[in-house]
């Protein structure tokens, strides 16, 4: 295999597995933090939410709707993040080797002893 190809082939899945995780918590950080923003004056939701409570005097119904809208986002991001976790896990029915298939060949194994059964 060429360098491209390992790349590709054989360190990059075991790497996305590993940092999906911390990728999928820190996204979901950053959609949080938006509305830190605000305070710096960007135009976002928590920014444009507070104009638009202060001019219709509908603070707890403005906020409400922006608190579910905050709980979608995040809810919807960590379901898509854990069903791709999973999916990269691969299946739950792995065959686990239990026994060392490299013991029979390696004079491990005791053989029955011809004697033992002609005294039985």
């Amino acid at each position: 295999m060429t360098h491209f190809q390992i790349m590709v082939n054989v360190i990059m899945p075991q790497a996305l597995r590993n940092i999906m995780p911390q990728i999928g918590n820190n996204l979901i950080i950053n959609i949080k933090d938006t509305c830190v923003l605000s305070v710096i004056g960007v135009v976002e939701l928590f920014y444009a939410t507070k104009g638009v409570a202060g001019a219709y005097y509908t603070y707890f119904e403005a906020f409400g709707i922006t608190m579910v809208i905050y709980f979608i986002l995040t809810f919807t991001c960590s379901r898509i993040l854990r069903y791709w976790e999973k999916k990269m896990d691969g299946p739950d029915s792995y065959d686990l080797a239990t026994t060392d298939t490299l013991a029979y060949t390696s004079g491990m194994v005791k053989f029955p002893d011809p004697k033992e059964k002609e005294d039985k």
